[in-house]
């Protein structure tokens, strides 16, 4: 990058200031991540727009505690301070006024030696993840206390024993009040655990039922086939500027940058119903060729192994791709033509990529070479 291209940046882009960091705190913003030194002070020339900023304290032998993060849409030249809480181990908000935020801008100059620039080698590849996402959608989505943590935090609610009906006459029992009071084992007297509410992904929910109330049982078998009543029920739901495929990609960034588990699942759930919508790829071939290149860019960002440790007959996401290819290729006559070369294109980069064979008639298999 050259240094007017660089001053320019440093003008115009936002800054995200973070004070008292510990030294060695693995940070990261978007997909890159650093092992933060004693002069860390933040992140400089921020393109505006949205971005997760993820981090974690690291003790005196190198363990990394559970990973917390957050969402942020970033405006132009805008000024986000935060500050490292040692008991927590976590960042907190500083709130500004804007007689502070003017005097960090006018102080970027002495500032910049300590700020890491943003990794702009990354902005496309951040750009194809998170090109559907939008501030509403956020706002929605992430938890209450806007933090997102690696590690499902619980309240526990302790065992109440619940006190025994008197009975009508004294001869229809034999055992006291105080004995009916009584756990029925050991484990009923430990607490009862509960997600605190505040700190969980507000994804939207699945349908109950797979099908329209009042359906016969042929509709309720090609329902459970054909999951486009789920697809349309869910996207019904989300307003105008929310969209599934910006949950499917928020999911994602949550579960590979956030590592949280439950993200993952939401994730794999809601390619399950994109990839099983026969009728639906008739109806709106245009979301189906974006939801191909979502899944495309997002495979491109796993880890290696990713798909490794598991057999690819019970791989769900190979053998949900495998339904998913063969539909379209049954259908090829009626589709889209583009949704239909885009599907080819993407089972080919599958093949070559995780050494997937898909057949007709078996799940994809590992081709031995």
């Amino acid at each position: 990058m050259d240094q007017d291209t660089a001053k320019r940046l440093l003008a115009e882009g936002a800054v995200l200031l973070i004070e008292d960091a510990p030294q060695g705190l693995e940070f990261g913003i978007d997909c890159h991540a650093w092992r933060v030194g004693p002069r860390f002070r933040g992140v400089k020339m921020i393109p505006p727009g949205f971005h997760f900023v993820f981090y974690s304290a690291v003790n005196t032998e190198g363990q990394a505690a559970p990973r917390m993060s957050f969402c942020h849409v970033f405006e132009r030249q805008e000024v986000v301070v935060k500050r490292w809480n040692s008991v927590e181990e976590d960042l907190m908000d500083e709130v500004l006024d804007e007689e502070r935020r003017q005097r960090i801008r006018a102080d970027l100059k002495n500032l910049d030696r300590f700020l890491g620039a943003y990794p702009f080698e990354d902005l496309r590849k951040w750009t194809s993840l998170t090109n559907h996402v939008s501030k509403k959608l956020i706002e929605r989505i992430e938890p209450v206390n806007k933090r997102v943590c690696s590690v499902m935090q619980f309240e526990a609610t302790p065992f109440v024993p619940k006190a025994s009906a008197a009975p009508e006459t004294p001869a229809e029992t034999t055992e006291s009040p105080a004995e009916a009071e009584e756990p029925k084992c050991e484990e009923d007297l430990l607490p009862a655990m509960k997600p605190l509410p505040d700190t969980i992904p507000r994804f939207s929910t699945f349908p109950e039922h797979n099908f329209p109330a009042g359906s016969s049982a042929a509709e309720i078998s090609q329902h459970s086939m054909d999951r486009s009543y789920v697809l349309e029920t869910m996207s019904n739901s989300l307003h105008a500027e929310e969209r599934l495929l910006g949950e499917l990609q928020l999911a994602f960034v949550f579960s590979i940058l956030g590592h949280v588990y439950e993200s993952f699942e939401h994730w794999r759930k809601l390619v399950e119903v994109f990839a099983t919508c026969d009728s639906a790829m008739r109806k709106q071939p245009k979301l189906f060729c974006e939801f191909i290149a979502a899944v495309h860019f997002q495979l491109r960002d796993l880890p290696e192994d990713f798909f490794l440790d598991v057999s690819v007959k019970n791989n769900f996401f190979a053998v949900t791709l495998q339904r998913f290819f063969a539909a379209i290729e049954e259908d090829s006559r009626v589709l889209d033509k583009s949704l239909v070369s885009r599907a080819a294109a993407f089972k080919q980069y599958l093949s070559e990529k995780f050494e997937w064979e898909f057949e007709d008639d078996d799940a994809p298999v590992v081709v031995e070479l």
